[in-house]
């Protein structure tokens, strides 16, 4: 009744998609290694790049604890504001100088 004479006609190997018909392939690790190797190299470089070229049109107003090295509206008004001041104070010792 259950029919157990007559076995399914099957591989008795395995078959994997990462290996074929093995289920650990040779090297696996060495190979995922590579492949992770390669990425990164691909990636870290695009990665400076882009954050090399990004243009702002507007700053963001608060800190972004990911971006560290991102500036701040406050930040960069404040770094402005310097700029001005020396320029001012370059320009009054100029003008000290033509009067002596």
């Amino acid at each position: 009744m259950g029919g157990h004479g007559r076995k399914a006609q099957y591989p008795k190997q395995v078959w994997h998609p990462f290996g074929g018909k093995f289920p650990h392939p040779r090297d696996w690790k060495k190979h995922t290694n590579i492949a992770t190797l390669i990425m990164a190299l691909t990636v870290i470089p695009i990665i400076y790049y882009a954050e090399k070229h990004t243009v702002y049109y507007q700053y963001p107003y608060h800190k972004i604890p990911w971006r560290p090295n991102l500036k701040t509206f406050d930040e960069d008004l404040e770094e402005r504001r310097k700029a001005k001041m020396e320029r001012k104070s370059v320009a009054s010792d100029g003008d000290e100088q033509l009067d002596s």
